[in-house]
């Protein structure tokens, strides 16, 4: 029950929830959360989706689910893997179960703007302050800003703040690994264009917010304009 806990008080206790997981690693629970949110917005997705294509062009549901957990871990296990680099480089070695449970909890902010996301009818992650970028940007911009937003800047903070209470870090070493997750935030933009097929770049820039559902203009009810006077 008190693991379960810990959950809720990574959001509004996180020193505490991540002193525990210094003493005793724990990512069980949270991994489950996030597969679950995953599923529940890639289903969501897909039915959003599916009202702007033909029944031939709507992709299987079940494989849509699956990829965006497959997607999820990819991304904690990135994190992890940076994190440990990082740690590697000032100097710190071991307690590499302890670090991914840090990294797992402190992906949760990026679960819960996900989940509010599907609540709101919203698919996907959305694209952040690339949201205002004019259709001309450069892609590297746009895969840039897409990733910035309040939680994903809150799941960051809470990994670094995590390695700091794990290792103990003086405030030399902190400032070190601040700079050096800002130096993953410039590059990781960089290596996924690398490895990005050319029209999911295009796609990916053309891409646009879409409308609440209760925003959408109704089909089949066209504006009657009014007559000139």
């Amino acid at each position: 029950m008190k693991d379960l806990l810990n959950l809720i008080y990574i959001f509004i206790k996180p020193k505490v929830v991540l002193k525990k997981l210094k003493r005793n690693p724990d990512f069980l629970y949270p991994l489950i959360v996030i597969f679950i949110i995953q599923a529940i917005s890639g289903y969501s997705t897909i039915r959003v989706i599916s009202q702007e294509l033909s029944q031939s062009a709507r992709p299987p549901v079940l494989l849509s689910i699956i990829s965006s957990i497959i997607g999820a871990l990819a991304s904690i296990l990135i994190l992890w893997f940076v994190s440990i680099v990082i740690a590697f480089i000032i100097g710190k070695r071991g307690e590499y179960k302890n670090l991914f449970s840090i990294v797992v909890y402190g992906y949760l902010p990026n679960s819960l703007i996900l989940l509010i996301r599907t609540i709101l009818g919203l698919p996907g992650r959305g694209i952040g302050l690339a949201t205002n970028l004019p259709q001309n940007s450069s892609i590297y911009l746009f895969q840039l800003l897409r990733r910035v937003d309040i939680f994903y800047i809150w799941s960051i903070v809470l990994i670094i703040y995590g390695i700091v209470v794990l290792y103990e870090l003086k405030r030399r070493e902190t400032l070190i690994v601040v700079a050096l997750f800002i130096l993953y935030f410039l590059l990781f933009p960089l290596l996924s264009l690398l490895i990005q097929p050319e029209a999911e770049k295009t796609n990916a820039l053309n891409r646009r917010p879409m409308f609440f559902r209760f925003l959408r203009p109704r089909e089949g009810n066209p504006k009657i304009p009014r007559p000139k006077p």
